[in-house]
């Protein structure tokens, strides 16, 4: 009995093997033929490559809709209208002074998204990660472009490696971008800071910072390859 356990396993094993090694594309509906093509003879001209395969997408505004405002600051207005508003503590006060400079500021450059991270200081990774969940459940899950997932699971299934690099606080669009894209969470890259002993997060940034040019020295510094397919070029899928 043991005997034709084993020799069942080891062709389960096998025949798994087997399909992985089958690569197969699968037409996107909402693409037309001549985008659907173009794509598969891509996906197709990779099989026989012999390298790291990358395929390196922002989040906001490409794999779903960012208007009339980004998730990231959603997530971090409602948190302060609902933990911080209308409160004359020290530390509300010091939050809302924050909120105000977003709201107010200019919306490029580190010095924004060093704004975000500032905000978030003081909370544990998890909580920041359920801020972001709660904020795409609540508001964003209905953005999402099926098309983007579809393309995602074919880069996947032609075994891609499949990487989000990001603007936005990296904990807070982990949860829901693994939930929803297959990812695991150390592929979802984003502004990061540093986390003590004690797993609070800081406002110390975590150098590159992936706004503007640094989008490039994150893949150098982090993924440490030239991506096979950038958001640029599957950007052309929408024209």
């Amino acid at each position: 009995m043991r005997a034709v356990s084993l020799t069942f396993v080891w062709v389960w094993v096998a025949s798994l093997q087997l399909e992985a090694q089958t690569f197969r594309y699968k037409p996107i509906k909402g693409f037309t033929e001549a985008t659907n093509a173009k794509l598969e003879a891509f996906m197709e001209s990779t099989v026989t490559m012999n390298i790291r395969k990358v395929a390196v997408f922002d989040c906001d505004g490409t794999l779903f809709g960012q208007c009339p405002y980004y998730l990231a600051d959603e997530a971090l207005y409602n948190y302060a209208k609902v933990n911080y508003e209308g409160k004359t503590d020290a530390l509300s006060k010091e939050k809302m002074k924050i909120i105000d400079q977003l709201l107010h500021g200019d919306n490029v450059g580190v010095e924004y998204v060093q704004n975000r991270i500032r905000f978030l200081s003081g909370l544990t990774p998890e909580e920041i990660k359920n801020i972001g969940n709660d904020m795409f459940h609540a508001k964003y899950q209905h953005k999402m472009y099926p098309e983007m997932k579809a393309l995602i699971e074919n880069l996947k299934n032609f075994d891609f490696e499949v990487w989000i690099v990001s603007a936005s606080p990296e904990l807070l669009y982990q949860r829901f971008c693994k939930e929803q894209l297959g990812f695991w969470e150390d592929r979802i890259l984003g502004v990061r800071s540093l986390v003590t002993a004690g797993n609070v997060v800081t406002d110390k940034l975590v150098f590159p910072v992936p706004q503007d040019e640094g989008k490039a020295e994150v893949i150098n510094t982090f993924i440490k390859t030239a991506p096979s397919l950038q958001q640029a070029i599957a950007a052309v899928i929408w024209k």
